[in-house]
């Protein structure tokens, strides 16, 4: 491993790193496209339908009379 890596530590550590963080990134990524975690979200197949509320009257006692 000597002869492979670096001899100045801190280059050694950020190669270390690089070596083991970017085969997992691409793993997490093709795993996230065969997942279909990239697609657009399917529609709903049965939609249904909320009726609009219908308007309420206010009550009588907060209704002030007309002079």
């Amino acid at each position: 491993m000597d002869k492979i890596l670096p001899q100045d530590q801190g280059k050694r550590d950020i190669l270390i790193v690089v070596l083991i963080a970017v085969p997992l990134m691409v793993a997490g990524f093709v795993w996230a496209i065969i997942d279909g975690g990239y697609t657009e979200p399917a529609e709903p197949r049965n939609v249904i339908s909320i009726p609009a509320p219908s308007p309420a009257a206010s009550p009588g006692f907060l209704a002030t009379p007309e002079s």
